[in-house]
C-alpha cells in the first residue's frame, strides 16, 4: 500500500483509510503497508504504527493485514513487530536491514530478534529485495529459520528471477508461501506455485490482480497471459515503481481522495510523469480493462 500524506507532509491518515477501501472493494485478498511502495523508511517509528493501527482499523476484519515491520535497527524491528501483533495485525513480513551488506549469520540474528518479538502463533514472512537492500535472503536462510520457528510461514519476493521462487518453496520439509512482488512475472510466478501477488500497481489496478489471480487458479492459461500482458504494459508506461507519485496520482483520478506528494527525497510528480498517468488510465478504458462498458469508474 501506498502511504497518502496532508498538504502539512504528516500521514493523511483519513486517505489512507480511503486507500484501503479502494483496494478492498477493487477485490484484493489482504493488505500490505509500511513496505517499499508504503515509504517505510521515510516514515518515523511513531508514523509507522500510526499506519499499522490505521489500516488495521480500517480493513475492519474484511480482510488479512499483513504489517511490514523490517528496520536498520533490530531492536527497532522487534518494536513495530511487537506493535503489529498487539494492534492485531494478521501477519508481519520483515524486509532485511539495508546500506551494509551484511553476512549471513548478522541476517540470522536479526530476523530471529524480530520473530521472537511476536506470539509464537503469528504468521510471520521474510522479504527479499535485494536490489534495495544489499542483503540477499537465501534459500538455506529461510530453510533454516522456518525450522527454528513454526510460524515463520514464507517470505515476500521481490525480484524477477524465478529460480529463486521455486527454491524458496522448497527451502523447508513443510513447504514455503512464496509471495511474488515483482509484477512483471506476476503469472510466471503465480504458474510456478507461488502463494499469491503483493504488488505496487495494484494501488491503481487492483482488479487486474485479482482477475489475474483468479485466471491462473482457474487454469484460465490465455485470459491469464492477456492479463499480464496488459499488466507489463501499464506497469512499464508507470515506470516499474520507480514513482510512487505517480501510484498515488493515478489512484486520486480513480477517486481516492489523496494528494500525489512523496516524501523527500522521492521525487515529486513531473509533467512527463503526469502524462503517462494520462496514458495509462486511456490504455484501461480503451481496453475495457475496469469495468464491462470500459469506463474507469471509482469503487470508493
Amino acid at each position: 500500500m501506498i502511504t497518502p500524506y496532508t498538504a502539512a507532509g504528516t500521514v493523511d491518515e483519513p486517505g489512507l483509510r480511503a486507500m484501503a477501501r479502494f483496494l478492498i472493494e477493487g477485490g484484493v485478498h489482504g493488505l500490505h503497508p509500511c513496505g517499499t511502495t508504503g515509504e517505510a523508511p521515510l516514515l518515523s517509528v511513531a508514523e509507522r504504527k500510526l499506519v499499522a493501527e490505521t489500516v488495521i482499523d480500517a480493513a475492519g476484519g474484511q480482510v488479512p493485514v499483513i504489517i511490514q515491520v523490517g528496520h536498520m535497527h533490530a531492536g527497532v524491528a522487534a518494536e513495530l513487530a511487537q506493535h503489529a501483533a498487539d494492534s492485531g495485525a494478521d501477519a508481519i513480513s520483515v524486509v532485511t536491514p539495508y546500506y551494509y551488506a551484511l553476512p549471513e549469520r548478522a541476517l540470522l540474528s536479526y530476523f530471529r530478534t524480530v520473530i521472537r518479538a511476536v506470539p509464537g502463533t503469528l504468521p510471520v514472512y521474510l522479504y527479499n529485495i535485494p536490489q534495495c537492500t544489499a542483503n540477499p535472503v537465501s534459500a538455506q536462510l529461510l530453510g533454516q529459520l522456518m525450522t527454528e520457528f513454526p510460524n515463520l510461514v514464507g517470505i515476500k519476493h521481490s525480484q524477477n528471477d524465478v529460480v529463486w521462487l521455486a527454491e524458496y518453496q522448497e527451502a523447508a520439509e513443510r513447504g514455503a508461501q512464496v509471495f511474488v512482488g515483482s509484477d512483471s512475472v506476476a503469472l510466471a510466478g503465480l504458474s510456478l506455485g507461488a502463494h499469491g501477488i503483493v504488488s505496487g500497481n495494484a494501488n491503481v489496478f487492483p482488479e487486474l490482480f485479482v482477475r489475474l489471480y483468479h485466471a491462473v487458479t482457474s487454469q484460465q492459461l490465455q485470459a491469464a497471459r492477456t492479463l499480464q500482458t496488459h499488466i507489463s504494459h501499464l506497469a512499464g508506461v508507470l515506470g516499474n515503481g520507480s514513482s510512487l507519485a505517480s501510484f498515488k496520482e493515478a489512484a486520486s483520478r480513480r477517486g481516492v481522495p489523496i494528494s500525489n506528494a512523496a516524501r523527500e527525497p522521492l521525487a515529486a510528480l513531473s509533467e512527463d510523469e503526469a502524462g503517462r498517468v494520462t496514458a495509462v488510465l486511456a490504455y484501461a478504458e480503451q481496453h475495457a480493462l475496469l469495468t464491462g462498458d470500459g469506463t474507469v469508474q471509482s469503487t470508493t
